[in-house]
């Protein structure tokens, strides 16, 4: 979302943002150039801030919640967060809301900016919504075929698709080290099994393991189940997910996502291809779709009532392909095809389309979708 928002602000559109300082790490962090992070108080509520950003041209406002839990900090229309959107809807006045949530809060106020006549966009990045049919709002946005077919197909109308935002600052890194076979978010969901099984089939090749939702224990703990005993080997090194993208990609050589579930659209192998390295993903969700001609799909040879085994069969085929992009020649063919094809998930590539189908949304009937 922040990056759909830099897109917009950078092709000549004013954004103004609000949200809560609620994240999975630190709020700060998220602006990691920002030239000043202050924190007002509201005059008229006990223990109330506001933290402002000015960055990339937007103004960012952050309701802070402390050390609350989302379930505690939750706003309702009576709060300090409705009471500062009211007042932004009066004095930025704008023409387009882009948001997401489901919570009768979350829909209240979109309400309250279709009533004034500000078109609602309501952008969704997985499949959370699907049981839900939530209709407040005039666009659905999603970043992938798959999820706009389903979502139509569960009811949501005017769906429309523009692939995942990317913001170059944050995503390309401009000095690079390829060395490492990397994963993020080391879940079983995620194909982490799998990555144990290769990493102890090619004790030769370096392995990245970056945490996310799911920590380095976790990984341990997969892989001990799989009689994979990680202790002993020496080519698995874990890196925090507390660091940009680009830091992650500035040191991979390829990325790997064998992910058992459906992917909404696969970010992380769009954000890699950006960087022109080869990615190897599998045949769950919208990755084929993200990564197209440019990467490889690896499909799971055995499926159990639609769930991927790993058998010998795929850890076979994996380790094939890793053994290919361990030499040099092939993994530079191979880069090079990927560095000229995969601008499409730049900035530069994007900014046009971004501008031009939200300037669309201006219209009662965008101009296409």
């Amino acid at each position: 979302m922040r990056h759909m928002a830099y897109l917009l602000a950078k092709s000549g559109w004013q954004v103004h943002a609000l949200s809560t300082d609620l994240t999975e790490g630190d709020a700060t962090n998220v602006f990691p150039h920002a030239a000043r992070i202050s924190r007002e108080c509201d005059a008229n509520t006990e223990n109330q801030a506001i933290l402002r950003v000015q960055h990339e041209g937007i103004t960012f406002e952050l309701i802070e919640c402390g050390q609350h839990s989302p379930e505690h900090a939750r706003v309702n229309r009576f709060d300090f967060f409705d009471r500062r959107y009211v007042e932004i809807l009066d004095t930025f006045r704008p023409d387009l809301i882009l948001t997401f949530g489901a919570t009768h809060a979350d829909l209240h106020r979109r309400a309250i900016a279709r009533t004034r006549g500000i078109r609602v966009i309501f952008a969704l990045h997985n499949l959370a919504y699907l049981r839900d049919s939530i209709q407040e709002y005039d666009e659905l946005l999603v970043p992938s075929a798959i999820m706009a077919n389903r979502y139509a197909a569960a009811g949501y109308q005017q769906v429309h698709r523009l692939p995942p935002p990317m913001w170059d600052e944050e995503i390309i890194a401009t000095e690079r080290e390829p060395v490492f076979f990397t994963f993020v978010n080391p879940e079983r969901a995620k194909g982490a099994e799998l990555i144990a099984h290769l990493a102890a089939r090619h004790p030769e090749l370096p392995f990245l393991i970056v945490e996310s939702r799911a920590r380095s224990g976790h990984f341990k703990t997969i892989a001990k189940a799989a009689g994979i005993a990680i202790e002993k080997l020496d080519n698995i090194m874990f890196s925090s997910g507390a660091v940009l993208p680009k830091d992650i990609f500035a040191a991979t050589r390829v990325l790997l996502m064998p992910s058992l579930v459906d992917e909404a659209a696969g970010r992380l192998a769009a954000e890699s291809l950006a960087n022109g390295i080869p990615t190897l993903v599998s045949d769950a969700g919208a990755l084929p779709e993200i990564v197209g001609s440019i990467g490889t799909v690896l499909p799971f040879k055995t499926r159990n009532a639609d769930i991927p085994v790993i058998d010998e069969a795929t850890i076979a085929l994996w380790s094939e392909q890793l053994g290919l992009l361990s030499q040099d020649d092939y993994y530079q063919v191979k880069a090079n095809f990927v560095r000229s094809s995969g601008k499409q998930y730049t900035t530069a590539y994007q900014i046009d389309s971004y501008a031009a189908w939200f300037k669309s949304c201006l219209n009662s009937r965008p101009a296409y979708s």
